[in-house]
């Protein structure tokens, strides 16, 4: 190692994995100890992590770092022999960073915990972390002598709110059964089931979660058919989902100590935790004193069960033996109820005037944006308003911020036109018939939003008048903007920009331009009319180009495919160009799409064409045309951000059921391909009060749960001055699920540090979705080299590790 690292360190010996973060720990028994953390940043592993966090104690010995959970921005860290009022009473120190300060000093301290405090307790054995770390958090105090004093189990809830740092509440104490059989000697959680082990008994106890009382109960114990007393249970990061490893690391199955493991499944509340067909795992070549089990990592799709005294590489050298672990295809689902469509409120501005055309709406899953953006108020003042959305489905929509164009800005920037949203992002655009166009980044830090944007973004096109910003469309960290007069080639061709921010780099510079898309080339194309990205922003992207005279000239749609890797930006690939089927009709006048559906509307026959992805072809196909029956011809038809999962929203904002251009939307949803697109009961919309020229429909926004119509017309802060009528849409309780196949179980490979040798203890793995991290932690290693090893996982459930990075205690580690 790096001169300066302490040999006694067992840098490795804890590990934690989450997205692009690792989270390294150490178990040294003579300093304080120290937790080491990376972040992959730019597509690559640093060899030096970027935060090192030492013991907040100033005894030596208190093991710092010997047990770990990382789930998100949330990071917990037991320090088991940490003398808080008694001797070896123990600690756990949470941690949290703010990932939406892009400039953040990283992580820091905000509370610690402690248990009974009785000496010896050693509270903090093992920790667990549920969901997105912000939920519940379970600590172990297994106790030093936990073969007479027994152990226990510390339930946290987080009460503090969903953008601050989190603030845990003891909520329920869980002892053991037994005080002989060592409860709590590890411990594995999710959201709804919690499973403690008891080495000595080599049972594990499970719980569920009981919704109404807020606590953990109906306990089931399970005991290994095949393991006898003694044989232990190791369930750290064991369970994920509906399935749960127990690892039984004295098993003598194959030999004394060679070990085995246990795959169980859950069942339901009627059948509880049962052991899959062939779910009892041994070795392929087990042999004496391997210890097969007694660590384990699982992420749904591959498991790693430890043998830390397998000897291919040395005498108790380490080996990871890798599983995949996969569901047969699902049985048909049972017909599923109709959606609901429920009316909530109208919003209006609260300082609305006339004509200001509070009507361009966006939505993530926590805020709306409504966009009052016409120049012709009387303030001159165009604004944008933000939203919080209230949970699930209710109706309540509190007023956060508004956002006002910078200090200079032209009256003529129509700022609010365009607008985009995405988790505690939002981009919001201009119409600038004058000027070259700008685009503005708000993200919320530490809680609150700014009165001034982040970042600012100006056309990169030296002509005016380029409508840069006039469509938008933000997915992660991808920004795609539209300049639809952009003159690229030809006169108002158009051109659709690129931007991307790597948020693996807390001090990164921002946004920047990755990559310019143009379409056919023709004059007045208007190539970036309308924009979707896909899922993450990596998958698809869509660009329409309706065209200066759309109503002779037809439209188009480009589809564009991602073909960078995971963690560098997107690099997009023309895959797909798709024609209107009638040139007189305006195709593409607007767009919507998710991975598996894409509509495209044509405004002047009021229909909208639906396509499903086709996998074997990776193209559009199945195309089918929906014109709602009620709609007629000029209608028109807006479906801007108004698909979702498997609902499709639009708009007929000339519709004249209420009165002349009062305007309609209709609702349908998705039935499979047998059926199609189909429209809900109660699915065609109507504003409560629509009026002459209210255009309801016009524009739309929905994010599964939440729909916002917008009416520029409305008049009931002053003429055009614009409304939002909100509705819900949710899901009846689904019908019983049949019956599921057993998982399958599948052995891949073994795996050895390359260069691994005798002691090396390779053995202490940690897992996300997409990194297999495995610790070689023993300091008796003739090396003295404590180490980590890092492999990404292959895709699904393919058994692919590629060695990707090691990591090392870094130089003058503490002792």
């Amino acid at each position: 190692p790096p001169s300066g690292s302490p040999t006694s360190d067992r840098f490795g010996y804890s590990n934690s994995a989450y997205d692009n973060r690792i989270v390294v720990g150490t178990r040294n028994l003579y300093g304080a100890g120290s937790v080491f953390i990376w972040e992959k940043v730019a597509g690559s592993w640093s060899s030096t992590p970027q935060q090192q966090i030492d013991s907040p104690s100033s005894s030596s010995g208190t093991l710092f770092g010997a047990s770990l959970s990382l789930v998100g921005d949330v990071l917990a860290v037991g320090a088991i022999f940490d003398n808080v009022g008694n001797s070896k009473t123990g600690a756990v120190y949470i941690y949290y960073k703010d990932s939406t300060d892009s400039c953040s000093s990283g992580w820091t301290l905000v509370q610690t915990l402690t248990g009974r405090g009785n000496s010896h307790e050693t509270f903090g054995d093992h920790i667990a972390l549920s969901g997105s770390g912000r939920s519940l958090l379970s600590v172990c105090a297994q106790g030093w002598d936990c073969s007479s004093n027994g152990g226990f189990a510390f339930i946290y809830k987080n009460v503090a709110s969903m953008h601050s740092p989190p603030s845990w509440s003891h909520i329920q104490t869980i002892d053991g059964p037994d005080n002989s059989e060592c409860f709590c000697s590890s411990m594995a959680m999710t959201d709804t089931h919690l499973a403690i082990s008891a080495a000595l008994s080599s049972s594990v106890y499970t719980y569920t979660w009981d919704s109404q009382t807020s606590t953990w109960g109906s306990m089931q114990q399970i005991t290994p058919s095949t393991s006898g007393s003694g044989d232990g249970a190791q369930i750290l990061r064991g369970l994920y989902g509906n399935v749960l490893v127990i690892g039984a690391w004295h098993d003598d199955d194959q030999a004394s100590n060679a070990g085995a493991a246990y795959v169980y499944e859950w069942l339901g509340s009627s059948v509880g935790w049962s052991l899959v067909q062939g779910g009892h795992l041994l070795a392929s070549d087990g042999d004496v004193e391997d210890r097969f089990g007694e660590r384990i990592a699982f992420n749904g799709k591959h498991l790693a069960v430890a043998a830390a005294g397998d000897d291919d590489m040395g005498n108790k050298a380490g080996a990871m033996y890798m599983f995949t672990i996969s569901s047969p295809p699902p049985p048909p689902l049972p017909p599923q109820a109709p959606k609901n469509v429920t009316f909530s409120l109208k919003l209006t501005a609260e300082d609305g005037i006339a004509n200001d055309f509070y009507s361009s709406p966006a939505m993530s899953q926590d805020y709306l944006v409504v966009g009052a953006w016409n120049t012709n108020a009387a303030s001159s003042r165009t604004r944008v308003y933000v939203y919080e959305l209230g949970p699930d489905e209710s109706s309540t929509y509190a007023l956060q911020a508004t956002f006002f164009p910078p200090s200079g800005s032209p009256t003529s920037d129509r700022f609010g036109y365009s607008n985009s949203a995405y988790d505690n992002r939002i981009v919001v655009g201009t119409r600038n018939l004058y000027g070259a166009g700008s685009v503005f980044i708000w993200e919320k830090v530490a809680g609150s939003w700014s009165s001034t944007p982040q970042q600012q973004i100006d056309s990169p096109s030296s002509s005016s008048g380029t409508l840069f910003g006039a469509s938008l469309s933000l997915v992660g960290d991808v920004l795609a903007v539209g300049a639809i007069f952009d003159n690229v080639g030809n006169s108002k061709t158009g051109a659709v920009y690129i931007y991307y921010k790597d948020s693996t780099d807390s001090c990164s510079s921002g946004w920047t331009l990755v990559q310019t898309l143009t379409g056919r080339g023709n004059s007045h194309e208007t190539f970036g009319d309308h924009i979707a990205l896909s899922g993450s922003g990596r998958s698809l992207l869509s660009v329409c180009a309706q065209g200066w005279d759309c109503s002779s000239n037809g439209g188009f749609a480009f589809i564009y495919k991602n073909v960078a890797s995971m963690h560098s930006p997107p690099s997009w690939s023309h895959i797909q160009t798709i024609d209107g089927p009638d040139n007189s009709e305006c195709f593409c006048s607007s767009m919507a799409m998710t991975d598996t559906h894409l509509a495209i509307s044509a405004a002047l026959s009021s229909s909208v064409y639906t396509y499903t992805w086709d996998s074997q072809t990776s193209t559009w196909g199945s195309m089918q045309q929906i014109t709602p029956s009620t709609s007629g011809s000029g209608d028109g038809a807006q479906i801007l951000r108004g698909l979702y999962g498997n609902v499709l929203v639009i708009g007929a904002w000339h519709d004249d059921d209420q009165a002349s251009n009062a305007g309609a939307a209709y609702v349908y949803e998705w039935l499979g391909s047998s059926v199609g697109w189909s429209l809900v009961q109660g699915g065609h919309l109507l504003a409560s009060d629509g009026d002459v020229e209210d255009r309801f429909g016009e524009r739309i926004a929905f994010n599964g749960k939440h729909l916002a119509v917008a009416a520029a017309g409305d008049d009931d802060m002053g003429n055009k001055a614009g409304a939002m009528y909100m509705f819900t849409i949710s899901s009846p309780p689904p019908p019983p699920l049949p019956p599921q196949a057993p998982k399958n179980v599948t052995f891949s490979l073994k795996l050895t540090a390359e260069d691994g040798i005798a002691n090396d203890f390779y053995s202490s793995p940690a897992m996300s979705q997409d990194y297999l991290v495995v610790g070689a932690w023993n300091t008796n290693a003739a090396s003295s080299r404590t180490r980590v090893y890092v492999y990404e996982l292959g895709p699904d459930e393919s058994s692919t590790y590629a060695l990707q990075a090691t990591f090392f205690p870094p130089s003058g580690s503490p002792t």
